[in-house]
C-alpha cells in the first residue's frame, strides 16, 4: 500500500511538468498565428491601396481619353477633378512594422499623386500658352502687304487710315494677353516686330505725303518671331507629353 502511494508521488510531477509545457507550446503556436494574422492584414491593407492607386491611374487616362476637345484647360479639369479624390493608405495595423507591402505603400503613399499634380501645372501652363501663341499668330499673320493687300502704296490715305490703325490695335490686343512664364523674350520679339512694321509703315505714310519714295522688309523681324514662337509652342508640348508619359508608365517608389 505504501509503495503504491511512492510510486504515484513519483509520477504527479512529471505529468504536471508535461502538461505546462504543453501549455506553454500552445501560447507560443497561438502568439505566432496573432502576429502572422495581424501581418497578413497589413498585408491586405497595403495592396489595397497600390490597387488603388492603379485604379486611379487608369480612370484619370480613361477620362483623359474622354476629351474630344483636346483642349489643355478641358484636360486640366479632367485631372484636377480626380486629383480631388486621391487613392488613401488605410491607418496602419499592428504588424504593419512587419509587412513589405505596407511598408513600400507607406513610402509611396506621399508622392503618389506628384506625376498628376505634374501634369495638371503642365496643362495649366499649356491653356496660358494656347492664348498667348494664338494672339502672336493674329499679330503675325496681319502684316502689311496682307493687310493692304498690294506691296505696291500710292498715297498715304491707306497706310494712315488702315494699316496703322489695325497694326496698332494687333499690338494693343496682343499686349493685353498674360505672357506665361518662360515666353518673355517670345513676347518681345513679337511686340518688336509689330513696333518696327508701324514704324516703318508711319515713315513711308510721311514719304508718300512729301512725294518721295520708300521701301523696306520686314521679313527678317516677323520670321524671327513665328520662328520663336513655333520653339516656345514645341516646348509646352513637349512638356505636356512628358507629363502625360509619367502618368502612363509611372511606378511609385
Amino acid at each position: 500500500m505504501s509503495g503504491g502511494v511512492r510510486k504515484a508521488a513519483y509520477v504527479l510531477p512529471t505529468i504536471i511538468t508535461i502538461g505546462v509545457i504543453a501549455l506553454a507550446g500552445t501560447a507560443v503556436l497561438q502568439q505566432r498565428q496573432e502576429r502572422s494574422d495581424r501581418m497578413a492584414e497589413a498585408e491586405k491593407v497595403g495592396a489595397a491601396f497600390f490597387s488603388d492607386l492603379a485604379t486611379f491611374e487608369a480612370e484619370v487616362q480613361n477620362d483623359l481619353a474622354k476629351v474630344r476637345s483636346g483642349d489643355p484647360a478641358d484636360l486640366k479639369k479632367v485631372v484636377d477633378e480626380n486629383l480631388e479624390r486621391p487613392p488613401e493608405l488605410g491607418p496602419a495595423p499592428e504588424g504593419a512594422e512587419s509587412s513589405k507591402t505596407y511598408q513600400a505603400a507607406a513610402k509611396a503613399e506621399p508622392t503618389a499623386m506628384e506625376p498628376f499634380e505634374s501634369l495638371s501645372a503642365k496643362l495649366g501652363q499649356a491653356a496660358q500658352a494656347e492664348d498667348f501663341v494664338k494672339a502672336a499668330d493674329k499679330a503675325l499673320d496681319h502684316g502689311p502687304i496682307v493687310l493692304l493687300g498690294s506691296g505696291l502704296v500710292f498715297d498715304s490715305g491707306p497706310l494712315r487710315n488702315r494699316v496703322i490703325p489695325e497694326l496698332n490695335r494687333l499690338r494693343t490686343e496682343f499686349r493685353a494677353v498674360d505672357v506665361p512664364k518662360g515666353a518673355q523674350d517670345v513676347a518681345v520679339k513679337v511686340d518688336g516686330a509689330l513696333t518696327y512694321v508701324i514704324g516703318q509703315i508711319s515713315r513711308m505714310a510721311d514719304r508718300a505725303d512729301a512725294g518721295s519714295s520708300y521701301e523696306f522688309s520686314y521679313d527678317t523681324q516677323f520670321n524671327a518671331a513665328r520662328q520663336a514662337v513655333r520653339d516656345y509652342a514645341t516646348e509646352i508640348d513637349g512638356d505636356v507629353a512628358e507629363a502625360l508619359d509619367r502618368i502612363r508608365g509611372a511606378k511609385p517608389t
